[in-house]
């Protein structure tokens, strides 16, 4: 910001030594540098924002990371053959883990009763 200043003072000397010569040219040219300061301002400003909206993103993130991952309810698939148990948040379950996601699926509120009872039928197939 400091050079363009210069610019635009050297261009308002050079204005008052050659007078009419350059009368026609300059100020544009000092318009010019005006937009330009405009313009530098209107990004250092975007800057500025765009930095707070990422800490903000990142601060964000870091909360989600703290959570605990999603629940290990379970569901069926039933793929013609074999019925494949998958939790919640998308991993395979072994035999071990199956009871104990559903008994989380049986303490939590969102999973509705009908669908606890098609998983028992599912299991004892």
């Amino acid at each position: 910001m400091e050079i363009l200043q210069e610019l635009k003072t050297k261009l308002q000397n050079l204005l008052d030594v050659k007078g009419a010569e350059l009368e026609l040219v300059l100020p544009d040219a000092i318009d010019l540098i005006d937009d330009i300061e405009t313009a530098v301002d209107a990004l250092e400003d975007a800057e500025t924002k765009l930095e707070e909206r990422i800490r903000e993103l990142e601060s964000e993130v870091g909360e989600l990371e703290d959570e605990e991952p999603a629940g290990s309810a379970i569901c069926d698939i039933n793929t013609g053959r074999d019925t494949i148990y998958v939790r919640a948040d998308g991993g395979n379950l072994l035999d071990t883990q199956i009871i104990e996601a559903f008994k989380d699926a049986m303490e939590s509120d969102k999973v509705k009763p009908t669908f606890l009872l098609e998983m028992l039928q599912g299991l004892t197939k």
